[in-house]
């Protein structure tokens, strides 16, 4: 008898502890975490973010620029994706082969002048724990012609210490991940 009450507590506390854990994972959802508008405020600055980077991409096509300029929008796009050497598409090519950043910037720096223009963005889907996928179409233009692109990304949102004066906060900060 001890033996099945021993073997029953032990399986209620099994079930205890998985209840728990699902409860967990589900509050640690971003979606839990913050209220709708200040989620939607953080997609919304991640889409600027989208626009930033290829306009920095375009920026490195420029011929006219110096170097120390083109290092410091390296410096910036570096930034934009948390210094992570994440897989993008390569949109230098017809193909759209997936590339590092590091080599796509390499390939930027030595592409004839390329335009991009950014549509049709704003759709947040799959948000989990520290993401949400973007899907937005670029609209790339290269030698007068123009190529559309449907790009799916993945946009990161982390929490980091921050130093205000003496003061420390926690605050969120969103990044660029991988495109698709």
């Amino acid at each position: 008898m001890k033996k099945f009450a021993y073997i029953l507590f032990f399986i209620s506390s099994l079930s205890a502890n998985a209840q728990k854990s699902s409860t967990n994972s589900d509050v640690n959802n971003l979606s839990n975490k913050l209220n709708y508008r200040v989620l939607n405020a953080y997609q919304e600055n991640a889409s600027t973010k989208i626009e930033d980077v290829f306009h920095y991409f375009q920026l490195l096509t420029d011929k006219s620029l110096n170097t120390k300029v083109k290092n410091e929008i390296i410096l910036n796009i570096n930034q934009l994706f948390n210094n992570q050497n994440p897989i993008l598409l390569d949109i230098t090519s017809e193909n759209l082969d997936k590339i590092e950043l590091e080599k796509l910037i390499k390939k930027l720096l030595i592409s004839e002048p390329i335009m991009f223009k950014i549509s049709n963005q704003n759709n947040y889907n799959s948000v989990t724990l520290n993401s949400w996928i973007n899907n937005y179409t670029l609209i790339k233009t290269k030698s007068g012609f123009n190529k559309t692109i449907s790009i799916v990304q993945t946009i990161f949102m982390e929490e980091e210490i921050k130093q205000f004066g003496v003061n420390f906060k926690t605050v969120w900060v969103t990044y660029l991940g991988e495109m698709q």
